[in-house]
């Protein structure tokens, strides 16, 4: 029994620091009653020239301080395709370096990745996805 416990908590750990948990506060209920695939979700910057669209709600997203800051983004696309977002707009994303890790490691406190976007939508990009589908 003792052999099987080590490996199944290396297995357990490895998991956790990869855990990425998002949440959501909703500003507009879905307004086209379309659902999009993680894909299907643009990612854009506040410094990116944005077209218009409708803020649909503020999403957050935080992991352990080794997450991929890939699949925290994608986590988020996934969340705003859910709610009827074709595209999030990055706000924030904390990541510390290993210095900062090492310091609130140190003092015991929390050195999570945070990430903020808002999910939008924007009809535009819509019809530029049905454009450029094969006839």
């Amino acid at each position: 029994m003792k052999r099987y416990c080590l490996p199944f908590l290396i297995t357990l750990i490895l998991l956790a620091s990869n855990c990425v948990f998002v949440d959501k506060s909703i500003i507009l209920p879905n307004p086209t009653g379309n659902i999009y695939t993680m894909e299907d979700v643009q990612v854009f910057y506040l410094a990116d020239s944005l077209p218009d669209y409708q803020r649909l709600a503020y999403l957050r997203a935080r992991g352990h301080d080794y997450a991929n800051k890939t699949t925290m983004i994608n986590k988020l696309r996934k969340l705003a395709g859910k709610l009827g977002a074709n595209a999030i707009i990055m706000e924030r994303m904390y990541s510390p370096n290993f210095a900062t890790r090492v310091m609130l490691h140190i003092a015991d406190l929390d050195s999570e990745k945070h990430f903020e976007a808002i999910a939008i939508y924007a009809p535009s990009l819509d019809s530029l996805k049905q454009s450029a589908l094969p006839l």
